[in-house]
C-alpha cells in the first residue's frame, strides 16, 4: 500500500466478503504512505489480519517481498491495494490452483480499463516476452496471482522481480494455469507507472533469458511496526 486512503476501505471489505467462506491470513504491507491509508487501515482489519509498517518507501517489489517473508500460509494470493484487481477471483483461483496440478495461477487482465500511456507498453513488454523468452505468459504485468509457497525456495527476488514474477517462475520450471481475472478503473491515487519502466524491463528480459540466477539481490528493508488485532 502507498497513499491508498482513497481505496483501502474497499479494498478489505471487498476481501473479507470474497474470502469469507474460507479461513485466511491478510497481510497489508504499508509502503512509506503519508496519508491515511494505514488509519484507516487500522480501523477494518481484525482476527489473523496484520499491516506491516515498512519505515520508508522502499517500491513494490521490496513490500512484496516483506509480505511474503511474513506469510504463515502455504497458498499465497498477491494483488494491488489500488482496487484495481478483484478479490472475488481468489476462490476462482484458488480452485483452478487445486484441480489443475500446477503450482501458480497468474491472472490474465479481462477487458483492461488502464490508459493507453500504461496499456501500450504493457502489450508491446508482454509480446516481447513471448518472443524472446519463449514463455507462455500473457499478462504478467497482473498483480493479481495465486500459488504455492514452495515456488519461492530459490527464487530470484530483485528490484522489479515483481513484474516478472510469473516469467521467472516459469522459466525455473514451475507449472502455471492463466485465468481471465476483472480490472477496475483506479478509483483514487496516482499511478506510477508508464513507458519509462521500459528500458529496465528490456534489460531484465535479456538477464533473464542467459540466467535468472543473475538477476537475484538482496532487498533490506526495516520494519517500523506490525499492527495486528487477533481475536
Amino acid at each position: 500500500m502507498f497513499n491508498e486512503e482513497g481505496s483501502i476501505l474497499s479494498l478489505i471489505n471487498s476481501i473479507n466478503q470474497s474470502l469469507k467462506s474460507i479461513s485466511f491470513e491478510l497481510i497489508l504491507v504499508n509502503d512509506g504512505s503519508d496519508d491515511r491509508t494505514v488509519e484507516i487501515a487500522s480501523s477494518l482489519i481484525s482476527g489473523n489480519q496484520k499491516i506491516v509498517v515498512l519505515d520508508r518507501n522502499y517500491g513494490q517489489s521490496t513490500a512484496i517481498k516483506a509480505g511474503l517473508d511474513l506469510s504463515n500460509s502455504n497458498i499465497i494470493a498477491i494483488l494491488d491495494a489500488d482496487g484495481q484487481n478483484s478479490p472475488e477471483d481468489i476462490i476462482p483461483m484458488l480452485q483452478v490452483l487445486a484441480e489443475n496440478n500446477v503450482d501458480l495461477v497468474q491472472g490474465i487482465r479481462d477487458q483492461r480499463t488502464d490508459s493507453l500511456v500504461k496499456l501500450i507498453p504493457s502489450k508491446v513488454a508482454n509480446s516481447l516476452m513471448r518472443i524472446l523468452l519463449g514463455i507462455e505468459i500473457l499478462d504478467s504485468g497482473c498483480a493479481l496471482k495465486v500459488f504455492d509457497k514452495s515456488i519461492l525456495n530459490g527464487f530470484p527476488f530483485f528490484n522489479g522481480y515483481h513484474r516478472l514474477f510469473s516469467v521467472i517462475a516459469q522459466k525455473r520450471g514451475v507449472k502455471i494455469a492463466q485465468m481471465k481475472v476483472k480490472h477496475h478503473p483506479r478509483i483514487a491515487g496516482e499511478s506510477n507507472y508508464g513507458i519509462e519502466r521500459t528500458p529496465t524491463i528490456l534489460k531484465h528480459m535479456w538477464m533473464l533469458n542467459q540466467n535468472p540466477d543473475t538477476l537475484a539481490q538482496k532487498l533490506n528493508y526495516s520494519i517500523k511496526e506490525i499492527i495486528h488485532k487477533e481475536v
